[in-house]
Protein backbone atom coordinates (compact mmCIF):
# COMPACT_ATOMS: atom_id res chain seq x y z
CA UNK A 1 0.00 0.00 0.00
CA UNK A 2 3.09 2.06 0.42
CA UNK A 3 3.53 1.77 -2.99
CA UNK A 4 0.21 3.34 -4.04
CA UNK A 5 0.76 6.22 -1.94
CA UNK A 6 3.70 7.27 -3.52
CA UNK A 7 1.81 6.64 -7.30
CA UNK A 8 -0.79 8.94 -4.80
CA UNK A 9 1.54 11.63 -5.18
CA UNK A 10 1.86 11.66 -8.57
CA UNK A 11 -1.63 11.18 -8.87
CA UNK A 12 -1.77 14.37 -6.50
CA UNK A 13 0.77 15.73 -9.40
CA UNK A 14 -1.73 14.91 -12.06
CA UNK A 15 -4.60 16.15 -10.20
CA UNK A 16 -3.88 19.41 -10.44
CA UNK A 17 -3.38 19.06 -14.44
CA UNK A 18 -6.75 18.25 -15.28
CA UNK A 19 -8.60 20.16 -12.33
CA UNK A 20 -9.98 23.78 -12.45
CA UNK A 21 -7.10 25.05 -11.71
CA UNK A 22 -5.01 23.96 -14.12
CA UNK A 23 -8.04 24.53 -16.38
CA UNK A 24 -7.28 28.22 -15.51
CA UNK A 25 -3.83 28.17 -16.21
CA UNK A 26 -4.63 27.33 -19.84
CA UNK A 27 -6.74 30.64 -20.22
CA UNK A 28 -3.90 32.67 -18.96
CA UNK A 29 -2.39 30.89 -22.03
CA UNK A 30 -5.14 32.43 -24.20
CA UNK A 31 -4.69 35.50 -22.20
CA UNK A 32 -0.54 35.64 -23.10
CA UNK A 33 -2.73 35.37 -26.70
CA UNK A 34 -4.63 38.64 -26.00
CA UNK A 35 -1.70 40.60 -24.86
CA UNK A 36 -0.38 40.36 -27.97
CA UNK A 37 -3.45 41.65 -29.43
CA UNK A 38 -3.29 44.48 -26.55
CA UNK A 39 -0.07 46.13 -27.26
CA UNK A 40 -1.30 46.22 -31.11
CA UNK A 41 -3.60 49.44 -30.06
CA UNK A 42 -1.49 50.70 -27.43
CA UNK A 43 1.75 51.65 -30.35
CA UNK A 44 -0.97 52.90 -32.69
CA UNK A 45 -2.16 55.55 -30.69
CA UNK A 46 1.17 57.36 -29.38
CA UNK A 47 2.54 57.37 -32.81
CA UNK A 48 -0.45 59.43 -33.96
CA UNK A 49 -0.25 61.55 -30.87
CA UNK A 50 3.00 62.40 -31.87
CA UNK A 51 2.60 62.94 -35.27
CA UNK A 52 -0.02 65.62 -34.99
CA UNK A 53 0.88 69.11 -35.73
CA UNK A 54 1.57 71.48 -33.17
CA UNK A 55 -1.38 74.01 -34.02
CA UNK A 56 -2.13 77.53 -32.91
CA UNK A 57 -3.18 78.42 -29.42
CA UNK A 58 -5.27 80.66 -27.72
CA UNK A 59 -4.22 80.78 -24.20
CA UNK A 60 -6.79 82.03 -21.40
CA UNK A 61 -6.11 82.92 -17.56
CA UNK A 62 -8.50 81.55 -15.47
CA UNK A 63 -7.20 82.63 -12.04
CA UNK A 64 -6.90 85.56 -10.12
CA UNK A 65 -2.81 84.91 -10.72
CA UNK A 66 -1.53 88.26 -12.63
CA UNK A 67 0.20 86.90 -15.88
CA UNK A 68 -0.48 83.63 -15.69
CA UNK A 69 -1.91 83.39 -19.33
CA UNK A 70 1.54 85.11 -20.40
CA UNK A 71 3.72 82.50 -18.68
CA UNK A 72 2.08 79.79 -20.22
CA UNK A 73 2.43 80.78 -23.48
CA UNK A 74 6.10 81.41 -22.91
CA UNK A 75 5.96 77.69 -21.86
CA UNK A 76 4.20 76.56 -24.91
CA UNK A 77 6.73 78.32 -27.15
CA UNK A 78 9.69 77.34 -25.54
CA UNK A 79 8.13 73.72 -27.02
CA UNK A 80 7.32 74.89 -30.34
CA UNK A 81 3.64 75.95 -30.40
CA UNK A 82 2.71 78.63 -31.96
CA UNK A 83 0.54 81.05 -30.37
CA UNK A 84 -1.67 83.56 -31.44
CA UNK A 85 -3.16 85.58 -28.46
CA UNK A 86 -3.59 85.49 -24.57
CA UNK A 87 -6.11 86.82 -22.88
CA UNK A 88 -8.74 85.90 -19.46
CA UNK A 89 -11.65 83.98 -19.46
CA UNK A 90 -14.66 84.71 -16.98
CA UNK A 91 -16.04 81.27 -16.79
CA UNK A 92 -15.36 78.22 -14.08
CA UNK A 93 -13.08 75.91 -15.39
CA UNK A 94 -11.97 72.98 -12.80
CA UNK A 95 -7.87 72.61 -14.03
CA UNK A 96 -5.69 73.39 -16.50
CA UNK A 97 -7.66 72.17 -19.92
CA UNK A 98 -6.72 72.11 -23.55
CA UNK A 99 -10.11 72.46 -25.80
CA UNK A 100 -9.69 71.43 -29.34
CA UNK A 101 -12.13 71.79 -32.26
CA UNK A 102 -13.11 69.36 -34.71
CA UNK A 103 -10.57 67.15 -36.46
CA UNK A 104 -7.75 68.70 -33.64
CA UNK A 105 -7.66 66.21 -31.00
CA UNK A 106 -5.06 64.68 -31.46
CA UNK A 107 -3.00 67.71 -31.89
CA UNK A 108 -5.00 68.43 -28.21
CA UNK A 109 -3.78 65.66 -27.24
CA UNK A 110 0.16 66.11 -28.04
CA UNK A 111 0.05 69.30 -26.02
CA UNK A 112 -1.15 67.70 -22.79
CA UNK A 113 1.35 64.88 -23.30
CA UNK A 114 4.21 67.37 -23.50
CA UNK A 115 2.89 69.45 -21.07
CA UNK A 116 1.62 67.62 -18.23
CA UNK A 117 0.87 70.54 -16.37
CA UNK A 118 -2.46 70.55 -18.98
CA UNK A 119 -4.42 68.09 -16.88
CA UNK A 120 -7.50 67.38 -19.28
CA UNK A 121 -8.04 67.38 -23.21
CA UNK A 122 -11.97 68.00 -24.26
CA UNK A 123 -13.95 69.35 -27.03
CA UNK A 124 -14.87 73.09 -27.33
CA UNK A 125 -17.85 73.91 -25.86
CA UNK A 126 -20.21 77.10 -27.02
CA UNK A 127 -19.07 80.53 -25.48
CA UNK A 128 -15.37 79.84 -25.26
CA UNK A 129 -13.41 82.34 -26.74
CA UNK A 130 -11.34 81.51 -30.02
CA UNK A 131 -11.35 78.93 -32.29
CA UNK A 132 -8.86 75.95 -33.10
CA UNK A 133 -6.71 74.95 -29.87
CA UNK A 134 -7.74 76.70 -26.97
CA UNK A 135 -6.04 76.33 -23.99
CA UNK A 136 -7.47 77.42 -20.48
CA UNK A 137 -4.94 77.92 -17.51
CA UNK A 138 -6.30 77.50 -13.83
CA UNK A 139 -4.14 78.36 -10.71
CA UNK A 140 -3.25 74.29 -11.08
CA UNK A 141 -0.74 75.65 -13.76
CA UNK A 142 1.35 77.79 -11.45
CA UNK A 143 1.99 74.65 -9.13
Amino acid sequence: MAGPAAGASTTTRATPTPGPEETGAEPTSSAGVEPTTAPTPTPTHPPAVAAAPKLSLLVLNNSRIHDLASRAAADFRSGGWPVRGTGNFRGRVAMTTVYYASGQEASARRLAAEFPKVRRVAPRFAGLPGSGLTVVVTRDYNT
